[in-house]
């Protein structure tokens, strides 16, 4: 808990002062504590089934494993929310938000808005639609993640239609888990051949003209100083992957 209250607040001051060391520094520690097993002694074993969800989307889809991360992780906080797992959700409420308050499942579901929030106020895209994701190979992508992932023996077990049902939610644009409300705007918007990266909330202080200014809903506190870089980055965008990671098509 203490690692993730450590990385909530150095992102934020890392988002407000790109330069700053020290934030960046604490950042990448708690990082390296997150991965390298040192958080889970003496806990049991088991599957990560966010990390194995999203190593489809990267291998299907060239976006980031972060990206992906954010999208899913509230989705899925969503559908195994039960009277089973609705104790952790609301120990990591109280202990990280400070959320109190209301009947247990109350507060798990607040929760799960204020992770979504979260990555929002981080400027992430929320919807599988937002990285040019449709729902044309969801069900291969659940079936690959069913057959390669291991998720039957996460701590919430998930079956492939549990996957499934996950990465529809995700691709449902209109469906929003937190209190920031809709119209969530692309970072990148799939345009031609390539990535666009101009405007909109999900960027941090980015606006069309690469100021830090007039980027409507922009999280209090978060505009970033960037109007040293190019205002418009267009980066090639690969073509979906087939299930064993190669370009289809090619």
């Amino acid at each position: 808990e203490a690692a993730v209250r450590s990385l909530i607040e150095n992102a934020h001051i890392a988002l407000r002062e790109p330069d700053n060391y020290a934030a960046r520094g604490e950042f990448m520690v708690d990082c390296s504590l997150a991965c390298n097993f040192i958080l889970s002694i003496g806990n049991s074993p088991s599957g990560w089934p966010c990390h194995g969800i999203e190593h489809a989307l990267s291998a299907y889809y060239d976006i980031t494993h972060g990206e992906g991360l954010a999208i899913i992780t509230p989705h899925w906080m969503k559908h195994i929310l039960n009277d089973a797992t609705e104790e952790r959700f609301v120990s990591f409420g109280r202990h990280i938000f400070g959320i109190d308050g209301g009947t247990n499942r109350e507060i798990a579901e607040k929760t799960i808005a204020a992770v979504h929030d979260l990555f929002v106020s981080f400027g992430m895209p929320m919807t599988l639609r937002e990285v040019g994701i449709d729902s044309s190979r969801l069900a291969e992508m659940a079936h690959h993640i069913a057959e390669n992932e291991g998720l039957d023996k996460a701590w919430a077990p998930l079956s492939e239609d549990d996957i499934l049902d996950i990465l529809k939610a995700d691709a449902d644009s209109d469906k929003t888990l937190g209190n920031s409300g809709g119209g969530h705007r692309l970072v990148g918007e799939r345009v031609g051949d390539g990535v666009e990266r101009v405007s909109g909330d999900a960027a941090p202080g980015r606006d069309v003209d690469g100021d830090a200014g007039g980027v409507p809903g922009q999280p209090p506190g978060l505009a970033v100083d960037i109007a040293h870089l190019d205002p418009v980055e267009r980066v090639p965008a690969r073509p979906a992957r087939d299930g064993a990671g190669q370009d289809a098509g090619v």
